[in-house]
């Protein structure tokens, strides 16, 4: 009788975010539910959180980085009315939904965080980067993914921003999102100058609802993903204006770089102050 050799499968080894989603699928909060993407985060939820917190109130704005490219293409939705504050927030959770959409594809995933009522109150979006096999940004498939990316969401319960169905309004936002592609291109420089040179997680978003500010729905989910960066031995790299540089050292980032984020060429140009960021492995984790 032919001996049969017996083949072992063998199994596919945990990415980083594979360990983080074990482990914060494991957490229980105090001050509310632990939501992950997809299984108990939808997206287009994900979305609005993002977009209210960079769209801000009607008497705070948000995220200056944001309102800077708009003052320059689209400065009627600055204004402090109730229209106005709907547009930014619209907006924003349009334009970063492909931004949020691109780490997701790249591997990511979205950690929030519910109150008892069941309204999600802030999110995280974060991904495994690697610096030696990032991959150079590729105008073709881009272009694919952002098209998909675009009737995904147009699908969704938020959809696209009503005020973009004015074609004016298009081309303006089209201008805007080209600057937004340059912001890009400076992260990326930076990330690559500054970041760990070791497999990190790569923070990309960090937002809570301007309504449940205060109340520790951040605190409580950017804590979740420090513990999980320990639990998997890896440092964490953001991104952030210098005002928030105070916030995210309470979780044990250190800045590593301040950066000007310029936005604008001659009279029309805008620099803001900001700080390149890493939290380091716990030591008593490491």
């Amino acid at each position: 009788m032919p001996l049969c050799r017996i083949r072992r499968r063998s199994k596919k080894k945990l990415t980083k975010i594979d360990q983080a989603r074990a482990f914060l699928s494991s957490q229980h909060s105090s001050v509310g539910e632990i939501c992950l993407h997809p299984d108990s985060l939808q997206f287009y939820q994900a979305r609005k959180v993002i977009g209210d917190a960079f769209g801000g109130k009607t008497t705070d704005k948000g995220s200056d980085v944001i309102n800077s490219i708009l003052s320059q293409t689209m400065p009627e939705i600055l204004g402090e009315d109730t229209a106005s504050t709907s547009s930014r927030q619209a907006l924003n959770a349009f334009g970063l939904g492909f931004f949020a959409d691109e780490q997701l594809r790249k591997g990511g995933m979205i950690v929030g965080i519910r109150d008892s009522s069941g309204a999600v109150q802030a999110v995280i979006v974060f991904r495994e980067y690697n610096v030696m096999t990032e991959r150079k940004s590729n105008k073709v498939v881009d272009f694919f993914h952002g098209v998909r990316a675009y009737i995904s969401m147009s699908k969704d319960p938020l959809g696209v921003p009503p005020v973009l169905a004015d074609k004016s309004k298009m081309k303006q936002w089209e201008k805007a999102t080209k600057k937004m592609e340059s912001m890009d291109d400076m992260f990326r420089k930076w990330h690559r100058q500054y970041g760990p040179t070791e497999p990190h997680f790569y923070v990309g978003v960090v937002a809570s609802d301007p309504d449940g500010q205060g109340k520790g729905y951040c605190k409580e989910v950017m804590t979740m993903l420090g513990a999980a960066a320990d639990a998997c031995h890896v440092a964490c790299y953001l991104e952030t204006q210098e005002k928030n540089r105070p916030y995210y050292e309470k979780f044990g980032y250190e800045a590593v770089s301040k950066v000007d984020l310029v936005f604008g060429e001659g009279e029309e140009e805008i620099r803001l102050p900001g700080s390149v960021m890493v939290r380091h492995v716990s030591s008593k984790d490491a």
